[in-house]
């Protein structure tokens, strides 16, 4: 299986980051759990990392 992943630019970092209240985390974790039960479907984790080299606002 392939890795799901996710590219955040810097300004974007906050969305994932706890200690400013980013909710990025929980909402993913919510929606894989949604469909897992709405269709069975289990959607293998998402690893999300920073990129620099990403415009700040930008994800990939």
């Amino acid at each position: 299986i392939d890795r799901l992943g996710l590219e955040l630019g810097y300004g974007l970092i906050p969305l994932v980051d706890a200690e400013q209240d980013g909710e990025l985390l929980e909402r993913i974790k919510s929606i894989r759990r949604q469909v897992a039960l709405e269709i069975g479907f289990i959607v293998p984790p998402i690893h999300i990392k920073d990129n620099l080299e990403l415009a700040p606002g930008a994800y990939s």
